[in-house]
């Protein structure tokens, strides 16, 4: 999410940006994405590592 907040203020201040990610989808740990019809976030339980559901993120 930093890289993503930091792209958007310097494009706001005026500067050219192009954001690169080593995944197909934005927000790193933080992700979420729609499965099955239903909305799923990884958010903290990624950040904290409660959860070894995905370990290849």
């Amino acid at each position: 999410m930093a890289g993503l907040v930091a792209g958007l203020e310097l494009a706001r201040r005026g500067f050219e940006v192009v954001l690169q990610k080593a995944s197909p989808y934005l927000g790193g740990r933080t992700a979420s994405w729609n499965m099955e019809g239903m909305d799923v976030e990884s958010g903290l339980h990624r950040v904290l590592g409660f959860t070894q559901l995905f370990p290849s993120w």
